[in-house]
C-alpha cells in the first residue's frame, strides 16, 4: 500500500495498492491481506502473526524514509525475531543439519512421497555422482492465522473494489483506502 501522491488519486483516497499485483498474488493462490501504513506497532504484530508472507512491491516511493519503508523494516525485524526464536528452539532440540549424504533424502523418494510433497518445498538439489538427493527444502506452512474467521474475513481484500485509474495514473486498476 502506498500513500496517493498525485492530485488525481488523492481525490479518490489516501492510499492505493495497483489491483495488477492483487491479481498477481491472487493468481498464485493467494488470499489478499492490505497492510496498511498508518496503523499502530501492536497491530503489525498481529498482522504478522496471521498471515504468511508478504510483498513489497516498489514503486514511487521512497525506501529509506517513508510510511511504506517503516512499515517495511518492522514486518523485516518481526521476521528477523520469528526466524531467530525458530532457530533458537530447534537447535536445542534437533540437529539441523549433519550433511550425511549417505543417508539424504533422494529426489526419487521425495516426489512419492505424498506427504512430504504437500508439506516441503524442495530448494535446491545436490548428487553424490549417482543419486540425486535433497539438499534444501522449506516448510510450506506456519501457523500463522487470523484468531478467527471473522476477523480474517475483515481483513481480507474482498471487502474492498478496484477503481479504473488508468486515465490518471500508470496502473489501470487500483484499489483505493481512506
Amino acid at each position: 500500500m502506498q500513500k496517493c501522491r498525485f492530485k488525481n488519486l488523492k481525490q479518490l483516497g489516501k492510499y492505493y495498492i495497483a489491483a495488477s499485483y492483487v491479481k498477481y498474488l491472487e493468481s498464485a493462490g493467494a488470499r489478499v491481506v492490505p497492510v496498511r501504513l498508518d496503523l499502530k506497532r501492536s497491530e503489525y504484530e498481529k498482522l504478522f502473526k496471521s498471515i504468511n508472507g508478504i510483498l513489497f512491491p516498489g514503486g514511487g516511493v521512497n525506501i529509506m524514509h517513508s510510511d511504506y519503508a517503516h512499515v517495511a523494516k518492522i514486518f523485516y525485524n518481526l521476521a528477523i525475531q520469528h526466524f531467530r526464536k525458530c532457530l533458537l528452539r530447534r537447535i536445542t532440540v534437533e540437529p539441523l543439519t549433519a550433511n550425511f549424504h549417505k543417508w539424504s533424502l533422494s529426489v526419487t523418494n521425495f516426489t512419492e512421497n505424498e506427504k512430504l510433497k504437500t508439506f516441503l518445498n524442495v530448494l535446491t538439489t545436490n548428487t553424490d555422482g549417482k543419486t540425486e538427493f535433497i539438499s534444501t527444502v522449506e516448510a510450506r506452512k506456519n501457523n500463522h492465522h487470523f484468531e478467527s474467521k471473522a476477523e480474517e474475513k475483515e481483513a481480507l481484500i474482498y471487502q474492498f473494489h478496484p477503481v479504473y485509474t488508468g486515465n490518471i495514473s500508470s496502473f489501470q486498476q487500483c484499489y483505493i483506502f481512506d
